[in-house]
């Protein structure tokens, strides 16, 4: 079912790849993706409304260094 089983993928040079294998909702991407980007999940009212937490499994997908390259190319690329 297409519904259920969806793959998501996430790829970083400085990542290992693994597989999840709890259950989990497509909900959850949004607030893990903010927490991994080192903002709050919770400034997502639906976060808050549905008690939705962040994947399982995952750790930190960006380390210090990783995130300070993305933070200085990402600013780097500002008009």
């Amino acid at each position: 079912d297409e519904d259920t089983h969806v793959a998501l993928l996430v790829s970083l040079p400085s990542f290992l790849p693994r597989e999840i294998k709890s259950p989990v909702r497509t909900a959850q991407i949004a607030p893990t993706i903010l927490e991994q980007l080192g903002l709050n999940p919770k400034s997502l009212e639906a976060v808050v409304k549905e008690m939705t937490p962040t994947l399982p499994g995952l750790g930190p997908l960006v380390g210090d260094d990783d995130y300070a390259k993305l933070r200085q190319g990402a600013q780097s690329s500002r008009p």
